[in-house]
């Protein structure tokens, strides 16, 4: 398997006489629903009176430009929040349906909202989808030809137009990129998307496990934008390890059966993908080799992926988790070795400067706020076999299969022989 082009981060150095950073923050917004799924109706009104309340505080230490786009109740509109006394419609909205379920919506909204924010490629950015994500996707909806929903794959194809046709309006050394991909959704802090999205985004912020239904407390993260301390603006890693901090204390009051609602979230630095990319590939592979001669083998690491999983109910494995287990029990000595140089490209120690060509860690910054998410260290991987028959992982494989990360890797492969299994 080839490994994955490297790819190096932008600098964003400025000079004492370059004026000083601005935030660009675009929400795109599926607000959309499908039987069975929550209403999101109440929760976009909310989210958008405390953007709206951060915006009107006094005077901001720093420029900071937030849009926002719709989708899902009507017809879609967008706003210039703080500038535009009213959202407007999305022009030359298509008819059909099917047309808010792809990445050009998205394109387009990044595409408004950057050239509106007059943004530089000195200038940070932040894009957060919002909205309901499961199966590998993000805002499902009724179609006239059925359900459908942006699929990761979709949506990286989305970023990587929008790359294309930035590199003339936003001109400099390489492809632009945005600083940061949030989501304000459930169960996208995985390798899978981290590895599809390096090329378009220094950092992901994401949930290893669901986000309650008022998602991010954006009143209090945007207010640390407009009034960073000391009047510095904050950088991207600064501005995500906020956000990651803040998410789960806004969670930490208890609920009504006398505990908070267990939540995660997760800052990672996409630059280490490949890195993690190269190394589960030759975990898997190891791992397929040992079960293949040693059905002892085999039975320890079933037994290891259902003891890192991440929550109950989900198909994910906590890879750190996963790979000490591996280290501590597996009885082949490949295994052992190559899981734990997969732990380590995860965590450990990152350097001011760079020190014998030692980087930091894929995880940058990782929080939780209760006992359930103790296993939790701040990414995952797919494993449907340890659902058993409960879950329907081969209608989930469609979605998967839109992974560059399972076409290139022994992973998907892997992990679907053993659901077979089960």
């Amino acid at each position: 398997m080839a490994k994955k082009a490297q790819v190096t981060r932008q600098s964003k150095t400025t000079t004492t006489t370059d004026p000083a950073p601005k935030w660009t923050v675009m929400i795109f917004m599926g607000a959309g629903a499908i039987d069975g799924d929550a209403s999101l109706t109440e929760f976009v009104d909310q989210d958008i009176q405390q953007i709206e309340r951060a915006l009107k505080r006094e005077k901001s230490d720093g420029e900071l430009n937030v849009f926002v786009e719709i989708h899902g109740l009507g017809r879609a509109t967008r706003q210039h929040l703080g500038v535009d006394s009213e959202p407007s419609f999305v022009p030359e909205e298509r008819t059909q349906a099917e047309a808010v379920v792809d990445g050009r919506p998205i394109l387009a909204f990044i595409d408004w909202a950057l050239k509106t924010a007059r943004h530089r490629r000195t200038d940070y950015s932040l894009l957060i989808m919002w909205g309901h994500a499961y199966e590998f996707a993000f805002a499902r909806q009724q179609t006239p030809s059925g359900i459908d929903a942006v699929d990761f794959g979709e949506f990286a194809n989305a970023l990587r137009k929008f790359q294309e046709q930035a590199q003339q309006d936003y001109p400099g050394e390489g492809p632009p990129r945005l600083d940061i991909v949030g989501f304000d959704a459930c169960d996208v802090s995985t390798l899978e998307l981290a590895n599809q999205l390096q090329p378009f985004a220094s950092y992901l912020i994401g949930s290893q496990i669901g986000v309650p239904l008022p998602g991010w407390p954006y009143y209090t993260i945007l207010s640390r934008l407009r009034h960073p301390r000391y009047g510095r603006v904050m950088t991207p890693t600064d501005f995500g390890s906020f956000v990651v901090r803040r998410f789960c204390e806004e969670y930490s009051t208890p609920g009504d059966d006398g505990q908070p609602h267990p939540v995660s979230l997760t800052l990672l630095d996409l630059s280490r993908a490949p890195e993690a990319f190269d190394a589960a590939e030759k975990l898997a592979g190891a791992i397929a080799r040992a079960c293949g001669d040693d059905l002892d083998e085999l039975d320890l690491v079933l037994a290891q992926f259902a003891a890192a999983q991440t929550i109950d109910g989900k198909p994910f494995v906590d890879v750190a988790d996963f790979c000490l287990n591996l280290s501590r029990h597996s009885g082949d000595v490949e295994v052992r070795k190559l899981a734990s140089e997969l732990g380590d490209i995860l965590i450990r120690p990152a350097f001011p400067f760079p020190r014998d060509n030692h980087r930091g860690a894929l995880i940058v910054e990782h929080s939780r706020n209760a006992h359930q998410t103790a296993k939790l260290h701040g990414v995952s991987l797919y494993a449907p076999q340890i659902l058993g028959e409960d879950f329907d992982w081969r209608t989930v494989r469609f979605w998967y299969n839109k992974f560059d990360f399972t076409g290139e890797t022994l992973w998907g492969r892997l992990v679907h022989v053993l659901a077979e299994m089960q």
